[in-house]
């Protein structure tokens, strides 16, 4: 048996294990750990069993099976009864459920948002209930004014969900008074301590001096705290337990003075909750019944939990999922509001952007995105993905969406002119779509004189032939002149778009890259407002009318 069938045992074996679907990175562990001739050219092996496990994976479990049984391999077939929809939440009652998504107001929200809101929103929408949008504003350094605008429209888009607004920088005296209140009982104490002393004590186990204070002393320097104490000189930190393992759960920081004026607030408030106390504190009020979160937040989870505890509220549920890290790829919304201040972009809907609104610019469903976060669930393992192979699955959950209502229309990117004899000017009615008549056409001007694309125009030489598609085949007596061929299809020959040299429309399309395409289409593009529609030969893009020129943004092929 040759090395190629010797892989392909393999990739069968590896299907039947996994319900029809071969992995390829077992499949190269076992063949570099069991085959000589693989580690000798592992480049060429790899390309192989990635090239063998999409055949198989394309085949149907039957023909696996009379493969694996053609072979002769020894292979306990496993059934994958795969999830339909989301994993089941614990606890939760129907039409009663009531979660959050909370994101600090510092830009717009980028694709590393889209799995939270969307997990959240998709849980309420299954169950009922409620879903909030809470902005976490407590923090006058960084915030973005235009995103208390931009960030419920990216929401509302990639969601498909309605909500409740909530910011947090309304509720200051509800946090004063819950502040006040566990200064009282004792849970609470204003520490005056420098940091650096302070993280001394923490790291020996030890109380600070100021932890064994009094109430009453405790809350005199509260009263400091809003018109005596300066920015720095005096925090607010919970009692928690000062011997605990991990030293950031050690009475962790719940209030702190801070000068800047708010965007909202100016400078009526210089008392500030850190997250982890008014976090709690709103999902109390607001009846929080199941709160999911990015494992980096756990020991936030476990300092929050000292509030409940204090407060005596019930725990809601918590879920932490794990990380997608995107290779070849940078999520930060501070850099990226500093580049389209400094002009590298824009605005945060440049289609060069990772963010939602640039992907909605470009015509993308929100659907693909909800299909993909519906499949991954709340898996808290850690995952990996190149940003390319992500986009590669949103744009084939895309295309499924798009595809049979897209209508079909001829682009021309830099065009080259070239002149047929014999061609009269003639109306060619084209179907807009080819497998939804209901569609209807649209109207191609066929004359002597047209224009196909530089990228055709390149590849011709005298005696070529190319069919006009929808129209007649042509033969080249020269690069720029062609006469009527047939008109019959004949096999091979290469199919292309084309336009009138006088009926087109120009069009300035825009690729992911930036890179600006210009060029000419139908007539009928003219009266397109806002479309998704497909190029053909060229890829689906999002057509608009900006003032006079009509642009495509482009998507995908």
């Amino acid at each position: 048996m040759n090395f190629k069938d010797e892989i392909k045992k393999l990739v069968l074996a590896n299907a039947g294990q996994h319900g029809g679907k071969a992995q390829a990175s077992a499949i190269i562990s076992q063949a570099m750990a069991k085959m000589p001739e693989a580690r000798g050219n592992p480049k060429e092996t790899i390309a192989l069993i990635d090239e063998t496990v999409n055949l198989i994976n394309k085949m149907p479990m039957k023909e696996q099976l009379l493969e694996i049984k053609k072979l002769g391999l020894s292979v306990v077939v496993k059934k994958v009864v795969r999830r339909v929809g989301l994993p089941e939440l614990k606890n939760a009652e129907k039409g009663k459920v009531v979660m959050r998504f909370e994101p600090s107001p510092s830009g717009a929200l980028h694709v590393g948002h889209a799995f939270v809101v969307i997990l959240n929103s998709e849980y309420v929408k299954k169950y009922g209930g409620k879903f909030y949008l809470r902005f976490s504003d407590t923090n006058p350094d960084n915030i973005c004014v235009d995103a208390y605008k931009m960030i419920p429209e990216d929401v509302r888009w990639i969601t498909g969900s309605d909500f409740e607004i909530v910011l947090q920088s309304d509720r200051l005296e509800k946090y004063y008074d819950y502040g006040e209140e566990a200064i009282k009982k004792g849970h609470a104490y204003v520490c005056t301590c420098e940091p650096e002393k302070f993280r001394e004590h923490v790291n020996a186990k030890k109380a600070c001096p100021c932890r064994g204070l009094s109430p009453d002393e405790n809350k005199n320097r509260w009263k400091k705290m809003f018109n005596t104490y300066k920015q720095g000189e005096a925090v607010v930190r919970m009692k928690t337990d000062i011997t605990h393992k991990n030293p950031a759960i050690r009475d962790w920081p719940a209030f702190r003075i801070n000068d800047t004026p708010h965007p909202r607030t100016g400078r009526k408030y210089r008392v500030w909750p850190l997250m982890n106390f008014a976090v709690p504190v709103d999902d109390h009020d607001f009846g929080m019944t199941h709160i999911i979160r990015g494992k980096d937040h756990i020991t936030n989870t476990e300092r929050q939990k000292y509030l409940y505890s204090a407060f005596a509220w019930k725990i809601p549920e918590f879920i932490h999922i794990g990380r997608i890290n995107f290779t070849g790829l940078k999520l930060s919304t501070t850099q990226t509001r500093k580049a389209i201040d400094e002009g590298k972009y824009m605005g945060w809907d440049d289609i060069r952007l990772p963010f939602l609104r640039a992907f909605k610019k470009r015509g993308y469903r929100s659907e693909a995105f909800r299909k993909f976060v519906t499949l991954v669930g709340t898996s808290a393992a850690d995952k990996t993905v190149s940003f390319e192979d992500f986009m590669k699955t949103i744009n084939s959950y895309n295309k499924t969406i798009i595809d049979p209502i897209a209508p079909r229309y001829f682009f021309v990117p830099k065009p080259t002119k070239i002149k047929v004899v014999g061609i009269k000017k003639t109306k060619i009615d084209a179907p807009k779509h080819p497998d939804n008549k209901n569609m209807g056409v649209r109207e191609l001007i066929s004359t002597d004189e047209l224009f196909i694309s530089k990228e055709d125009a390149e590849k011709l030489k005298k005696g070529s032939v190319i069919r006009l598609k929808y129209g007649t085949n042509i033969r080249f007596k020269t690069k720029n002149n062609a006469e009527i061929s047939s008109n019959d299809a004949v096999k091979g020959v290469p199919i292309i778009q084309w336009v009138s040299t006088t009926a087109n429309v120009p069009v300035k399309m825009i690729l992911p890259s930036g890179k600006k395409l210009v060029g000419f289409s139908e007539p009928d593009i003219k009266d397109i407002k806002d479309s998704v529609v497909q190029f053909e030969r060229v890829g689906f893009a999002r057509v608009i009318k900006e003032g006079k020129d009509i642009v495509a943004y482009g998507l995908h092929k």
